[in-house]
């Protein structure tokens, strides 16, 4: 097979040869420049993995002082003013009660359980309400704060009446589940 291609080889013009190593350049660099771009990519996730890395080990390393303030802290917090999950439904049941507003609902509360606090997110959503009625609500969940705080607030018109909207909040909540010493 060898002897073949020498064969071949030898029987080609100079022109041919010149055009034969021309092409099988250009098929070299386009496979190096692919395989330096993918390398390149490869190399790039690397270091920032490696980066990101480092940064989380920085935080990681601090993680005994910001333990000490948190639990520093939480001693200035009024603990018989947190909420536990069923609380927070309750105050939320009072303040809409006296108002009047008809189509809401209280979705169940999602918990995060902590060291030191848990925390329950609520989503409160009020169909077919005045914007007074509305404005009237977010100031009333205003005086819950600071240990219960409007995450987020989504408003849409209804779709039957322009002068109506559907609202929900996003709510959360802080409960102290473990006293510090």
């Amino acid at each position: 097979m060898i002897a073949d291609l020498r064969k071949l080889y030898k029987k080609t013009s100079t022109r041919e040869k010149f055009l034969l190593l021309l092409f099988i350049g250009a098929i070299a660099i386009v496979w190096m420049s692919y395989s330096f771009s993918r390398y390149n990519n490869g190399f790039r996730l690397l270091f920032g993995t490696q980066t990101q890395i480092e940064a989380y080990e920085m935080i990681l390393s601090q993680k005994d002082l910001v333990e000490s303030q948190l639990i520093e802290k939480s001693s200035e917090l009024d603990s018989s003013k947190t909420l536990s999950s069923t609380e927070l439904l309750g105050r939320i049941s009072e303040l809409i009660k006296p108002m009047d507003i008809e189509n809401y609902t209280i979705n169940s509360p999602q918990t995060e359980t902590g060291a030191l606090f848990t925390f329950h997110n609520i989503r409160l959503s009020v169909n077919r309400a005045d914007k007074e009625e509305v404005l009237r609500l977010s100031e009333k969940l205003k005086t819950l704060v600071p240990y219960v705080t409007l995450d987020r607030i989504t408003m849409n018109s209804d779709r039957s009446d322009s002068n109506l909207m559907n609202v929900q909040f996003f709510i959360s909540s802080l409960e102290m589940s473990a006293f510090p010493q």
